[in-house]
């Protein structure tokens, strides 16, 4: 298959931004041997793809040394481990390896689940401290340094904070990163935090980060999920509708206040889970949201922030400013937070725009079967179309 001059649209904005155009020829590496592999270059950088697909025997897979035979693991090497690291939005996380098996909950492109098993086209994996499985079609295994995947603090940036490629303040800067930005740190160095932002690892000076408490909230506009960490685990997430453009949510470290059942929120709006955390914005349940408008909604704010708006929002269906849950998401995190704990509400940051087109490329490159190397964002750029 010949590919040049392609040229990537997201329909999703209507061809409001202009994503990029991909020019695809034969690599000429001597070290190359197979004429069916194809360098990609992309806005001024480069990523190598091999267009020939992996081949596996079922139950089967080898990466990085480390081996898959079922469910049985073979010993992690090197303080390596073997994750699931999401290639799409909404992906359905299932309780058993099948279609048919119940839907537990939903991941996201910025995910990276550890991979205990696998079970013909699915992986088993460790989800909010249980297993369950998700399809290899969403995807891409890669190993890791097992550090990475264990979070020794959970918190925000107190102000905007530059995020480096390295523990030093003349390394190459990634982006800069806006205030209440959610952090997770995997380790420190020196006056550095070792980081995790949006998936992305780097650094940032350790006076700009500021821990939350043991339980938290993290809201994210750009997603319009909810997450709870416990002990600087993920315990809980959910789909929400937030505030709309004329209503927005405001971003920042809050508090919960009240925390009230069977609430009568406004003359019309009786509520049955109310947990207040800024003034008159808070979580709770929203009888009168239809379920659909959730994941509906997770897709119009993405839409709004590649529009180019500085805030994201969801559409008409959006809320006064509060966060509205299904009730029985609701009743979940009530029983999970205290008056007391924090209330992060994070919104739109660089990198979630070259998550979305990484995102794109990979499922252009599913659709036709062109297997390749992780895509690394940073080779991605974005172009505004006027």
């Amino acid at each position: 298959m010949n590919l040049k001059d392609l040229e990537i649209n997201w329909k999703a904005v209507k061809a409001s931004f202009l994503l990029g155009c991909m020019f695809l020829s034969p690599i000429k590496d001597a070290n190359a041997t197979d004429n069916r592999s194809y360098i990609l270059d992309y806005s001024a950088q480069s990523a190598i793809y091999a267009q020939q697909e992996e081949v596996r025997a079922p139950e089967m897979l080898v990466a990085s040394n480390n081996h898959v035979s079922g469910s049985n693991y073979s010993q992690q090497q090197n303080d390596m481990v073997l994750v699931a690291k999401v290639t799409g939005n909404n992906v359905n996380v299932r309780l058993g390896a099948s279609m048919k098996a119940d839907i537990i909950g939903f991941a996201d492109v910025t995910d990276r689940f550890e991979i205990v098993g696998c079970e013909g086209d699915w992986y088993k994996i460790v989800y909010l401290n249980q297993y369950a499985y998700i399809n290899k079609k969403y995807v891409r295994e890669e190993s890791v340094p097992n550090a990475t995947m264990q979070a020794k603090k959970i918190g925000y940036l107190v102000q905007p904070t530059n995020f480096y490629n390295g523990a030093d303040k003349y390394a190459s800067i990634i982006t800069t990163l806006p205030a209440y930005q959610n952090v997770t740190v995997i380790g420190e160095e020196g006056y550095f935090y070792h980081v995790m932002v949006d998936g992305v690892i780097g650094y940032v000076v350790k006076a700009d980060f500021k821990e939350l408490t043991k339980t938290c909230v993290i809201i994210d506009l750009p997603r319009q999920i909810l997450r709870v960490y416990q002990n600087n685990r993920e315990v809980a997430r959910f789909h929400i509708i937030t505030g709309k453009k004329e209503t927005q949510t405001d971003i920042g470290c809050f508090k919960i206040g009240h925390r009230l059942t069977d609430y009568q929120l406004t003359p019309t709006n009786f509520v049955r889970y109310w947990l207040q955390y800024n003034g008159d914005e808070g979580i709770h349940d929203a009888s009168w949201q239809k379920d659909k408008y959730y994941t509906d909604n997770s897709g119009v704010a993405y839409t709004n922030f590649m529009k180019g708006y500085g805030r994201t929002y969801p559409n008409r269906h959006g809320s006064h400013g509060c966060d509205n849950m299904r009730e029985v998401d609701a009743r979940v995190v009530y029983d999970l937070v205290r008056k007391g704990d924090n209330v992060l509400v994070v919104g739109p940051n660089d990198l979630v725009k070259l998550h979305l087109v990484s995102q794109i490329i990979e499922e252009y490159l599913r659709e036709y079967h062109i297997s390749h190397a992780p895509l690394e964002i940073e080779t991605v750029k974005i172009k505004k179309l006027v």
